[in-house]
Order: C-alpha cells, then structure tokens, then sequence
C-alpha cells in the first residue's frame, strides 16, 4: 500500500519528530499493521540483531514503535485492508468504482 500526501507525511513525521526507532498504524481494533510503516534506515538495519522470532512483529515490535491510530470516514477503505475472503474483495471493488 502507498499512502499519498499527508497521510504519508504523517507517518513520517513521528519518527522524526520524536526519539521513537520507527512508527505503524493500528488497525481499528489497536492491532498493529507492520505492513503500514516507516522506519529510519539505523535502526531498521540494527533490527536482526535483536528480532524476538520469525515475524514482522518479532522484528519491528522489538524496536517500540510509535502506534498511531487512523482516523477515517466510513466511506473510504482503510488504508490496513486485506482482500482474502471474496467478500473484501467485493468491498474493495465497490470503493474502487465510485
């Protein structure tokens, strides 16, 4: 997923307004989409020394990243949506036609 304009920005600037190693969205149930992030190249690099397991979790969890929430419109789709049953795939389809 590519994220334009201020929502990218967004997930920029708190990793570099602040000390945190990097920065994820949570999902509307506060669960972490390590697939929507942004790491500064240090610390990313640094990650295999200390990953806790086989995962995106045990990889970037371990860096305590800034958790941002998305706020959005009931509209749109959320920027974490994965198409695996038929019936996202539908949904993504209709978001797509309008």
């Amino acid at each position: 997923m590519v994220l334009a304009g201020g929502r990218a920005a967004r997930l920029a600037g708190a990793v570099r307004g602040g000390a945190a190693a990097g920065a994820v969205l949570e999902d509307d149930g506060g669960r972490p989409q390590w697939l929507i992030s942004c790491w500064p190249y240090g610390p990313l690099r640094a990650g295999p020394d200390h990953c806790g397991g086989h995962s995106l979790r045990g990889l970037f969890g371990a860096l305590r990243p800034v958790r941002l929430g998305w706020p959005r419109d009931d509209g749109e789709p959320p920027p974490w949506l994965a198409c695996d049953p038929p019936e996202a795939v539908d949904q993504a389809r209709a978001w797509v036609s309008r």
